[in-house]
């Protein structure tokens, strides 16, 4: 389209804005669960996410099937994890496949195979060990926020994609090495905002 931008693709930003307007000031949750850097290609990604849309869910999936409409349709398929229908997405050989779909009032998606199997699963279990455990030592009265990461594994993949000793030891005298982890929890208290954190 001379001039502009591309029908679908005009489109697709339309619905792309439509969709953070539904997203706002709604309760979320995203992980990454594992990242494996490859010497050639795109590194393996594993992670999940969901967003509570509440009554607002059933025109949230309907914007995101329109915009998963105007890619090819032989990168798109419908599978079903236990009674829900789904949809997963292959983009671009070799990066891992999304697959997306609604839970009750959230929308849900996974990368990587396994996933969104893993996070339906966990949605109604009890939080794990070490959510309990930086709620309890990073207290915020209203939450707003959680960060959460494994610091040392980050370190390591680190020093293993930089392949040099020179590197393991700019880790070492900086004290990374002994990383272990980073907790943040944003919130307000009875004075309003605070930050409580770990590492």
């Amino acid at each position: 389209q001379a001039g502009g931008r591309q029908p679908n693709a005009a489109q697709t930003i339309d619905d792309i804005g439509k969709l953070l307007e539904l997203a706002r000031g709604k309760r979320g949750a995203f992980y990454l669960a594992d990242l494996t850097f490859k010497s050639n290609g795109p590194p393996d990604v594993k992670g999940a996410g969901l967003l509570q849309l509440g009554d607002k869910t059933a025109e949230g999936q309907k914007l995101l099937e329109a915009m998963q409409g105007r890619t090819a349709k032989e990168k798109v398929s419908a599978v079903k994890i236990g009674e829900r229908n789904f949809f997963r997405i292959q983009l671009v050989e070799p990066m891992p496949p999304v697959t997306w779909g609604v839970v009750g009032e959230y929308l849900v998606v996974g990368i990587g195979d396994g996933e969104l199997e893993g996070l339906i699963h966990r949605m109604n279990g009890q939080p794990p060990a070490w959510l309990k455990d930086i709620r309890a030592r990073l207290s915020v009265p209203r939450i707003s926020s959680v960060t959460y990461a494994n610091a040392g594994r980050l370190v390591k993949l680190v020093a293993a994609e930089a392949r040099s000793a020179e590197a393991e030891k700019v880790l070492a005298a900086l004290g990374l090495d002994k990383l272990n982890r980073f907790a943040a929890i944003d919130g307000l208290d009875e004075n309003g905002c605070v930050t409580r954190a770990l590492l």
